[in-house]
């Protein structure tokens, strides 16, 4: 697949997720707004309202059944840009699938430990399975937490 096509997919994914969030949350103190910059290392930035507190994700969208593996993969400069320009704010890290699978965590400097690997000539870090959690739900109760 071209890189044309994956940025392609990456984004109709992400519109489609954030139509997903919109739903689920169903609240008006509740704000959520995609990210605009090409180079933007989140997606989504949610605001509560009424708490004043914000919450980021990064959404990872794959075409594969994500409940068969037991990491996920995330680019080793965006985990590393997380970690620069989001020091101190709560960044989400969710993989989600065509399957409607969906994992996540928190960022966590400790995240910056996990294993490498390189995929087609990209170094990207494993996040282990173990150290996220599973379910749509479970993501909009974290939101709505914040």
């Amino acid at each position: 697949m071209s890189v044309n096509s994956l940025l392609k997919y990456g984004l109709n994914e992400e519109i489609k997720f954030l139509k997903l969030l919109t739903t689920k949350i169903n609240n008006d103190s509740i704000i959520i707004k995609k990210t605009e910059g090409q180079f933007c290392c989140v997606d989504y930035i949610i605001t509560n309202l009424i708490s004043s507190h914000s919450i980021m994700i990064e959404l990872k969208s794959r075409r594969v059944n994500l409940s068969k593996y037991n990491d996920f993969l995330i680019g080793y400069s965006k985990l590393n840009n997380i970690s620069t320009e989001y020091n101190n704010k709560m960044v989400l890290l969710v993989w989600s699938d065509i399957y409607e699978n969906v994992y996540f965590c928190e960022y966590k400097n400790n995240l910056l430990l996990s294993k490498t690997t390189t995929i087609n000539g990209g170094k990207c870090f494993l996040i282990n399975k173990s150290d996220t959690e599973n379910g749509i739900s479970k993501l909009i109760n974290k939101i709505l937490d914040i």
